[in-house]
């Protein structure tokens, strides 16, 4: 025994684990007070051949530091069809034995942004990008990203308001080398000078890209009307200015500030590991002691001990509302009370009480009075999980309504609504029923608890473990020990209006409109806006603001605001209706037409059966060829003229969940844009039926969803089998003869129609829309869809459920898990009565997939304005079409992107700062093969970062010809492992699966097969297909560059720009054509294409 585990055991504990739960934890406390978490996966331990030897050297280096984790929300109008972007399975393809699990790594450190110095906003964020430069043991900036690159890993870190997360996954053999580089962050960082300047660049293109989304204003806006002198009160994101400009003009030494910032807050006792790898628990114990006991410890108690932000107060005042204009067509009201910080009381989790009632969308809910009168559309409630939601200085619980236009107009009755609720709640008391149900929930979930992502699994346990305790370490999420009814009354009690602030999102000319009273103009044409071609076309006026109606301005984001105490008469009026019930703008006649709020009712999907089947057999046979051992697919149960459907037990979980995938088709569902968007609707108008069932079932760990994917309609349940077959005939019958209710069609059409309005307004996801666009030829014009929506009315809607899904649909479906062949075969028996004249298998219900075909030695380009006026970010996606798909072309432009990506990242992000988002790699568009490149800049324009993009994959081609054949076998078997990583869960298995029916591939073990045409495929081969299809020299590229320009540089979108754009894509090597965005459908129309089948 090492001499670091010994003296670690004196304060080793063995948290609370799920006797389902495999794994094997330990907690130790390192002697310079650094606490960790080692688990044991011995699924991982015991994984198949991963293409990499387990005593590999560790001598290389790199992976994608990666971005602070905001996730911006995706754009509606895109669809599926191609591998690893928008769709409808997301499978990752394959199944089978063999398959392998990665090992991972996660370090929180107890302080973020709330210690952040009033002289340099965003310090702490800074110093997360800093740690990633080098080590003094491993001092090249890339030795641990390239490390990880080469070991089938990745990383990433974030910085919180009160901890900073590092982490990163890696080859299951590649655990200690990973560790050592990690290590270097928090024992020796060099924190470079000469990096500094880049990587304030790169906090600047961070911050430039959240500048427009409304969820990000929204925040920074509170943060800058908090009390002065709260923590709240400051600029988190940091920017050129605050972390550069602002300190030089104060003569402030900006890499002082960093090493002064690590040196007060990066110390052992404030730091909480957790590795996850196949090691034993001893063996993890070494590593951990050996790594990490270099990690300084606290220069003084006190500096053990994180800052204490308790004493500050409550970071708002209430009775003040707020209105800020949003940049997408979103109308939200968001009510929000403080509450004293609630981390500790994690055993009686009084905030998830409250949360339970307001945020219920079942009967007697708040959310089914407001959808009934037509006020909303969704609802939330609780204290979120972001930093300023739940913090050491208080805790923020917001109801946040997202509003249809008459309830914008009526948002002081929707503010009454949520007020009434909360008072009927209060006077109702504590209900212990309440807290027992979701206790039993929560024990289920713990003791059935499916994996996730060993990265997310440690990001998850190393943020928790400073607040939960130690026997908590695991299960803290899922504790609810102590009923506490004294703070559950304490919280209703405090939702009052008297307590609140209230926060009004909406776009301007909505804001216009229904807070200020401007009438919209009288449809008359009377400006003009710049189209998606660049060029001047008349648009209908909008109301406009009246000056001054939004006085004030927020310096960081720059948004424009008012704020106003709320008017003493409403507060009365508010207050009197909570205490009554009722809204006086009602009449008692009229309030009888809509459900009474009450409390919830009883959950009846609650699951009590976790009985498992028998275990169906498990296949041990290797493949022939190939050498693998693939694991039992799915078996056809029925392939009749009504339905496909496939079963798969549960021979690898054993858990007693399962999953129901569904498909519905129809002839014609894709022939024009029209039927798309009436599927849609009648998905839409199928979830809103059967919301306040699939909002129960999903309190029960039972979740439901009909939606439109691509032109079919999909159904997919997933949770405990107990009642997932009940579950699933309900949502059955419902999908397959939707109401089509006249209020209930207004709402769905006027939400359709704002989602697609918000489509696009993503740079990145503009340019990958144009591409599929130019590409396929079942995606429409999304911009037209508000208009047709505008056309159509619920007879229409009717009319087509009844003639494209009743009498005609045809149904392919995929069940596995816990549930019997006898109880699939009773479902396929009561699908045929529900779709008594389903058609058959011919032509008509299988429509081909058309992908054009792109001419070689030419590049098409396609350019056009942001969608976003206001837009600072431009967008450029470079595609080199290949061809069809084959196992050997595939397997090559895999093992490109495997090779490429860390020195595309290093070249275009890190040295030459071209901005924060970037990615390269393979698409695989309808069984058509080809690669792609996306660059987004707020600094530059597309044709600067086209030349960039040329001049660094002129250089890669002498790379990889250069390469030795040691690196390219790590890049193989990084390849080759990615592609047999194991499963998490059932729900993860069957998505892959489902992938396969949904495609028509059927082919259950591809991941087998890619990894076998992936230890075939040569590094001549790799380089041939790069300088045949993608170098910029070749004239055989067959190529698209589509790119969206900023408002700085908007004028290159039209005529005037052509000339400087083609010179950019061309790079002297093809021909170009001009493609306008509205000329698109035309066009592909005439070109040459490939078909593929939807299904088989």
């Amino acid at each position: 025994m090492s001499p670091q585990r010994a003296h670690a055991k004196v304060e080793a504990t063995v948290p609370i684990s799920s006797p389902e739960d495999k794994r094997e934890y330990r907690r130790i406390v390192l002697p310079n007070g650094l606490t960790a978490l080692l688990i044991h996966d011995p699924e991982m331990a015991a994984g198949g051949a991963s293409g990499e030897d387990d005593d590999e050297e560790e001598d290389d280096e790199y992976s994608d530091e990666g971005s602070e984790g905001d996730d911006y929300g995706s754009d509606d109008g895109m669809e599926e069809g191609e591998e690893g972007e928008a769709g409808a399975p997301n499978g990752k393809g394959g199944g089978g034995g063999g398959a392998t699990k990665k090992a991972a790594a996660a370090l929180s450190v107890s302080v973020g942004s709330f210690s952040d110095p009033a002289s340099a906003n965003g310090l702490a964020h800074f110093l997360e990008h800093m740690l990633f430069m080098g080590s003094e043991d491993f001092p090249d900036e890339n030795e641990y990203d390239s490390f990880l690159s080469k070991h089938g890993g990745g990383s990433n870190a974030f910085t919180e308001c009160e901890h900073t997360c590092f982490f990163f996954d890696v080859h299951r053999a590649s655990l200690r080398g990973a560790l050592e580089r990690f290590a270097g962050f928090f024992v020796s960082p060099l924190i470079k000078a000469g990096s500094m300047e880049r990587e304030v660049q790169a906090v600047e293109s961070e911050f430039r890209q959240a500048l427009s989304h409304d969820g990000n204003r929204l925040l920074q806006l509170q943060c800058h009307t908090a009390r002065d002198g709260h923590p709240f009160k400051a600029f988190f994101w940091g920017n050129m200015k605050s972390l550069r400009d602002a300190p030089a003009s104060a003569g402030l030494d900006m890499r002082k500030q960093l090493l002064e910032f690590y040196d007060a807050h990066y110390c052992a006792p404030r730091m909480t590991l957790v590795v996850v790898g196949m090691e034993t628990l001893d063996e993890l114990q070494d590593m951990v002691g050996e790594l990490f006991a270099r990690v300084r410890p606290a220069p003084t108690p006190a500096a053990a001990l994180p800052d204490d932000f308790k004493s500050q107060g409550m970071p708002f005042e209430p009775r003040m509302q707020y209105i800020l204009p949003a940049v997408r067509d979103v109308m939200q009201l968001h009510v929000m009370w403080c509450l004293p910080p609630l981390l500790k009381a994690y055993r009686s989790k009084p905030a998830d009480y409250a949360s339970h009632l307001i945020g219920h969308e079942g009967r007697g809910s708040l959310f089914a009075a407001l959808k009934a009168r037509g006020w909303a559309t969704a609802l939330s409630g609780g204290v979120g999980d972001g930093g300023h939601d739940r913090s050491s200085n208080s805790s923020m619980f917001t109801v946040t309504a997202h509003l249809t236009e008459e309830g914008l107009r009526r948002r002081d009755d929707v503010a009454s609504l949520i007020f009434q609720y909360a008072a009927m709640a209060a006077r109702e008391g504590p209900q212990k029923w309440v807290f027992d149900e979701l206790r039993a929930v929560a024990e289920v979930q713990f003791r059935y608890h499916e994996e996730e992502e060993a990265d997310e699994y440690a990001v998850n346990l190393a943020s928790n473990m400073p607040v939960y305790a130690p026997e908590h370490a695991v299960s803290g999420d899922y504790v609810f020990e102590d009923w506490d009814p004294q703070c559950v009354d304490a919280i209703m009690q405090h939702l009052t209006p008297a307590n609140a602030r209230i926060d009004l999102l909406a776009r301007e000319d909505r804001l216009a409109e229904a807070v200020f009273g401007v009438p919209k103009p009288n449809g008359d044409v009377e400006t003009m806006e710049v189209d998606g071609d660049g060029a001047e076309k008349a648009a209908t006026a909008v109301p406009q603001l009246p000056e001054g109606a939004l006085p004030s301005e927020e310096p960081w984001f720059g948004v424009k605001y008012s704020a106003a105490p709320v008017p003493a008469a409403l507060l009365e009026r508010w207050e009197a209706e909570a205490a009554a019930g009722g809204l006086h703008s009602e009449s008692r006649e009229a309030a009888a037409a809509y459900p009474a709020l009450t409390m919830p009712p009883r959950n009846e999907f609650l699951p009590t059966n976790f009985e498992l089947l028998p275990s169906p057999e498990v296949n041990t046979a290797k493949h022939p060829e190939h050498g693998y051992v693939p694991g039992v697919p799915p078996r056809t149960v029925s392939d009749g003229d009504l339905c496909r459907l496939w079963h798969k037990g549960d021979a690898v979980f054993r858990t007693p969940r399962a999953c129901a995938f569904l498909s519905l088709s129809a002839p014609g569902h894709n022939a024009d844009q029209r039927s798309i968007v009436m599927t849609e609707l009648l998905a839409k108008l199928a979830a809103d039926a059967l919301n306040e069932t699939t909002y129960m079932a999903s309190m029960a760990d039972l979740e439901a969803q009909v939606r439109r994917s691509g032109e079919r309609l999909e159904v997919r349940v997933s949770g405990f089998s107990h009642n997932l077959v009940a579950l699933l005939r309900t949502v059955l019958a419902v999908a397959t003869s939707p109401p089509v209710k006249d209020d209930r069609f207004e709402v769905v059409r006027e939400e359709t129609a704002r989602a697609y309005a918000n489509a696009n307004m993503r740079p990145m996801m503009h340019v990958s829309y144009l591409r599929l666009t130019c590409l396929r030829h079942a995606t429409y014009d999304i911009d037209a869809v508000p208009a047709l929506l505008e056309g159509l009315r619920p007879e229409d809607v009717r009319a087509y459920a009844e003639s494209h899904f009743t009498k005609q649909s045809r149904v392919e479906a995929l069940v596995t898990g816990n549930v019997g062949a006898a109880e699939v075969a009773a479902l396929e028996a009561e699908m045929a009565q529900m779709l008594p004249r389903a058609g058959g298998k011919d032509a008509a219900l299988r429509p081909m997939q058309r992908v054009t075909s792109l001419k070689e030695g030419v590049v098409t380009l396609v350019r056009c304005p942001c969608k976003n006026p206001k837009e600072e970010n431009s967008a450029l996606e470079v595609y080199w079409q290949v061809g069809p798909d084959d196992d050997n072309t595939r397997a090559a432009l895999d093992l490109l992107e495997q090779a490429i990506g860390e020195p595309f990242f290093d070249t275009l992000r890190t040295k030459e700062q071209l901005g924060y988002s970037l990615d390269i790699g393979l698409r695989l568009t309808h069984g058509v093969l080809g690669f792609a490149a996306r660059l987004q800049s707020a600094e530059h324009p597309p044709e600067h970062l086209s030349d960039c993009l040329h001049r660094f994959l002129a250089g890669y081609s002498e790379t990889l010809r250069g390469m030795t054949d040691d690196e390219f076998e790590k890049y193989r078997s990084a390849r080759i492992s990615a592609r047999l990583q194991k499963d998490a869960s059932l729900l993860d298995e069957s998505e892959r699966q489902w992938a396969e029916v949904w495609e028509g591939r059927y082919l259950f073990d591809a991941r087998e097969h890619e990894a076998a045409a992936l230890a075939r495929c040569k590094k001549e081969a790799v380089a041939q297909l790069f300088d045949t299809a993608i170098a910029p020299a070749s004239t055989a590229q067959r190529k698209l560059w589509c790119a969206v320009y900023s408002r700085q540089f908007s004028e290159r979108a039209g005529k005037d720009g052509e000339a400087g754009a083609a010179k950019a894509a061309c790079n002297g090597a093809l021909d170009a054509e001009h493609l306008p965005p509205g000329g698109i459908f035309d066009w592909r129309g005439e070109r040459g294409h490939y078909d593929t089948p939807a299904a088989r």
